[in-house]
């Protein structure tokens, strides 16, 4: 009896070892092919990056080899601007249930998803936003909780083998990718849920985010929630400090336009001199944008209304000479009046001459040949 229960438990160790040692070759042929399409990604080739990673998809049907051959299919779909292929394959990867929710490649999806939604490229009902908001808090909590600690039974006992399992694979499993590490996938999780809240219009909830990340991306957050919220001196302050992280200009042109739009709200309110200051915060950051054409105006306009002509002109003839034109008629317009105004008739005839013979179907045309005739008249009985 002891003899045959032996036989059994070595032929047991056999089979075991034997099922292992095809597991582990299989696991090694699927690295291959994983490791084959990153290169093949790397190298600007994304038809036949695909091509192998549903392959591997397809041949290895192990949570360890899906997971980045879903994920790393999608983003060339992505990168290529092919959205619902994408979106079908991230909702492939999702759809197994035993995949944890804060395994990598299910975060990195889950983010990649809301991404689409939060940019408008993907359209969700109102209740999706909610399972997709919740999802992202959900990460995020787990992300910050750690490892739970169950106590000792026999499902816990389960789980923890599991786990162990897992990470063998994992460790077996080895890719030619940067391995993303937990606290970078918190923070990316956050930043997300944060950006959510912001589109929102959560702003209280987005800022609780934000003020806790200390990252470019959740400054930015911050100051965009400290805009939208009435406190655009502290928006407008962290923008600057973020002014050296700004690769594609994305934050200079929100800069600017948030910096305008403010300098406007204060001009409407008649806070004139503080406006002024703002305006030309804006022209000295560039001298070839629209929001700085609109600034230089602003800041010509409030001069003439306060009589300061020779300023007024310096900034009239910047609005006219920088490459934009936004404001051109109103500033030659302007430049007409100041010259009458300053009695030098003579001179705003030219200007009010060379307004007609350059905008021809202006909306102003009428108005132009009015103080032509004005200052003909003013010429000859005024001298």
């Amino acid at each position: 009896m002891k003899r045959g229960l032996l036989v059994l438990f070595t032929l047991a160790l056999i089979g075991c070892g034997v099922y292992g040692a095809y597991f582990f070759s299989q696991l090694e042929k699927a690295e291959s092919l994983v490791n084959k399409a990153i290169i093949s990604i790397y190298d600007g080739n994304p038809e036949d990056a695909r091509a192998t990673l549903a392959e591997a998809a397809a041949r290895y049907n192990y949570r360890v080899v899906l997971g980045p051959s879903l994920y790393l299919l999608a983003d060339t779909f992505m990168k290529e601007g092919k959205y619902e292929a994408a979106l079908q394959t991230f909702k492939t990867l999702l759809s197994d249930e035993g995949r944890e929710i804060t395994d990598p490649w299910s975060v990195q999806t889950v983010l990649a998803t809301s991404r689409l939604y939060r940019r408008g490229i993907h359209r969700i009902s109102n209740r999706q936003a909610e399972i997709l908001i919740q999802s992202v808090e959900t990460i995020v909590s787990k992300l910050a909780g750690g490892t739970v600690q169950d106590e000792w039974g026999l499902d816990a006992l389960r789980r923890e083998l599991s786990y162990i399992w897992k990470r063998v694979l994992d460790l077996g499993f080895k890719l030619h990718l940067e391995e993303i590490t937990r606290e970078e996938l918190s923070v990316e999780a956050k930043t997300e849920l944060g950006l959510l809240y912001l589109n929102r219009k959560e702003y209280e909830r987005a800022r609780g985010i934000f003020e806790g990340l200390h990252t470019p991306v959740g400054e930015l957050g911050l100051a965009k929630v400290y805009v939208a919220t009435g406190e655009e001196i502290k928006g407008i302050g962290i923008l600057e400090e973020l002014m050296q992280y700004d690769r594609t200009g994305a934050i200079r042109a929100f800069y600017l336009k948030e910096v305008y739009e403010y300098g406007e709200e204060l001009y409407r309110n008649k806070r004139f001199t503080e406006a002024v200051k703002v305006f030309e915060i804006i022209g000295r950051q560039s001298d070839s944008m629209m929001y700085a054409d609109l600034s230089l105006y602003y800041v010509a306009l409030y001069y003439y209304s306060v009589k300061g002509y020779s300023s007024a002109l310096v900034y009239a003839d910047k609005v006219l000479s920088n490459g934009v034109a936004v404001r051109d008629e109103d500033a030659l317009m302007l430049k007409g009046y100041i010259f009458y105004d300053r009695r030098e008739f003579v001179r705003a005839l030219k200007v009010f001459n060379e307004f007609i013979k350059r905008y021809p179907r202006s909306e102003k045309l009428s108005s132009a040949r009015q103080w032509t005739a004005m200052c003909e008249r003013s010429i000859k009985y005024l001298g």
